[in-house]
């Protein structure tokens, strides 16, 4: 984390449990650290990645960091009226 964190680059996770310990870890290496939720095997959390990078974007440009983002899938029914809409991101971290 402290590697990521000092390059200014942003990290992505599928850790939806992350202990006191790590988040301490984020917040001190200045992370900004998006964790996709959801348990629908590796290609389902990799369209939710793809479908939310403009809002993956839009909250860095917003939020400096550190921080731990939830990326969140499209719920069905949203699928089902827009089988290409996208899911959505969520502060989780701070508070600390």
């Amino acid at each position: 984390m402290a590697s990521v964190g000092s390059r200014g680059w942003v990290a992505l996770s599928h850790n939806k449990h992350l202990s006191a310990l790590e988040k301490a870890a984020v917040r001190d290496a200045g992370l900004r650290l998006f964790v996709l939720i959801g348990q629908r095997g590796h290609p389902d959390l990799a369209d939710t990645a793809r479908r939310t990078l403009p809002k993956r974007v839009a909250f860095l440009a917003t939020h400096s960091g550190p921080f731990i983002a939830r990326v969140h899938r499209p719920d069905p029914a949203r699928l089902k009226h827009n089988p290409r809409a996208s899911g959505r991101v969520t502060l989780w971290a701070p508070p600390w």
